[in-house]
């Protein structure tokens, strides 16, 4: 885990341009594009496991 740690820290200090993100007419201020991929990961990481157990569960069900 600390490596995970010390590898994003790294990356985010690596990549500090900032970007303006627009999805659907909505705009977010400019963040570091690090910041914005360092979210999606950690969104995938709390979201994957979810899906998972819902696609394990409705196999069982069949």
């Amino acid at each position: 885990m600390l490596i995970v740690a010390v590898a994003t820290l790294v990356f985010m200090l690596e990549n500090p341009t900032p970007v303006s993100v627009s999805f659907l007419g909505w705009s977010t201020p400019h963040l570091p594009i690090s910041l914005f991929l360092v979210i999606s990961m950690l969104t995938g990481l709390v979201l994957g496991p979810f899906f998972t157990l819902y696609t394990v569960m409705r196999k069982r069900n069949l």
